[in-house]
């Protein structure tokens, strides 16, 4: 990330397209400024009066829009992740200046504006659907996406940290509207987030494991949830993901016989994304070892030729936080051992 004296935007360097500005991280360090104390609100108000008079008209709103290319989506798109974090640092604005300041004098607004009607103008791309908002309606609820242009990519942290700046936003103003689109958007929550527990770790998307800055993050997330309704969904899974960084892998042997002389597969089964190492053993001497990273589920070494007889296999697991197992199981080669 990258900052420029006298300005308290965030840029990022994307490679082939240049400095971006960078709305979500942005917006974060407005929270943080918030979070700071009052000795930093100073910094947040100039901030916020920084980034309302980059907002633009979108869906009948106001929206902050990304203008660079990134993940096969192109510009401009909104993210339901960095819009939700504007409206929890303008809601934490007018809590730190009272309900009727604002930022006097931005452009895409009047300058009579107050933090909470700006934030109010920022509801409109959670009320419409992709490419032009975020909004993607299901059996349930609705679920606020991450990227406008991928409505199929369902990121649970990003939807999380949209709930809070609506719940937010939504308790700080009264407005019927933020509640509604917190209510949809809780209704979905609740019931997807059992699927992005794999029982051992945290998932970013369905299907794929979460980086330990992600686990922690969403873990994070679930943990303001929890605080701000109490609901069981996000308290217990909260509870689950913070438990998580402390279990070890649990690691099984799935394949205890193969043949003699012939290239097989040592099968295994992982709880958690890990960097997994092998030792097989006849006797005193090791006849193979290598390690991997893998993620959760089952996978497998590749063995090479061994001759006929009982080996001890040694797995070892060493998950993202630094957690630590090991188990030894026996593997019998069976055959004609190879004529030399």
């Amino acid at each position: 990330m990258i900052e420029f004296s006298g300005s308290q935007l965030v840029w990022e360097y994307y490679p082939g397209q240049g400095l971006e500005l960078q709305v979500l991280a942005t917006f974060g360090k407005a929270d943080g400024l918030y979070t700071a104390g009052p000795a930093q609100y100073q910094q947040m108000q100039q901030l916020l009066g920084e980034m309302i008079p980059l907002a633009v008209s979108r869906g009948g709103g106001l929206a902050w829009e990304y203008y660079f290319h990134f993940d096969g989506g192109n510009p401009p798109w909104v993210s339901a992740m960095a819009q939700g974090t504007a409206l929890e640092a303008l809601t934490r604005a007018a809590r730190a200046f009272g309900p009727e300041s604002g930022s006097g004098g931005a452009s895409a607004q009047p300058p009579t504006s107050t933090y909470l009607q700006i934030a109010q103008r920022a509801l409109a791309i959670f009320t419409i659907p992709p490419p032009v908002g975020v909004r993607i309606a299901t059996r349930t609820g609705v679920r606020y996406l991450q990227y406008s242009f991928a409505p199929g990519v369902d990121v649970i942290n990003a939807f999380l940290q949209s709930l809070i700046g609506l719940y937010d936003y939504a308790h700080a103003s009264g407005n019927a509207e933020a509640h509604r689109l917190f209510a949809a958007g809780d209704a979905q929550a609740r019931a997807e987030l059992p699927s992005f527990d794999t029982g051992a770790w945290s998932l970013y998307q369905p299907g794929l494991e979460d980086t330990l800055d992600y686990h922690e993050l969403v873990t994070g997330f679930l943990d303001q949830l929890c605080t701000r309704t109490a609901a069981p969904a996000y308290c217990t899974t909260a509870d689950h993901f913070h438990a998580y960084m402390t279990t070890p892998p649990a690691l099984q042997l799935l394949t205890a016989r193969t043949p003699a002389n012939t290239t097989a597969s040592l099968r295994f089964h992982l709880s958690k994304y890990s960097h997994v190492g092998v030792v097989v053993v006849r006797g005193h001497g090791t006849v193979f070892s290598t390690s991997a990273y893998f993620s959760y589920g089952t996978d497998s070494f590749a063995l090479p030729r061994l001759a006929a007889g009982t080996y001890t296999v040694r797995l070892a697991a060493t998950d993202l936080p630094g957690n630590f197992n090991r188990i030894a199981a026996t593997l019998h080669v069976s055959g004609k051992r190879h004529r030399t």
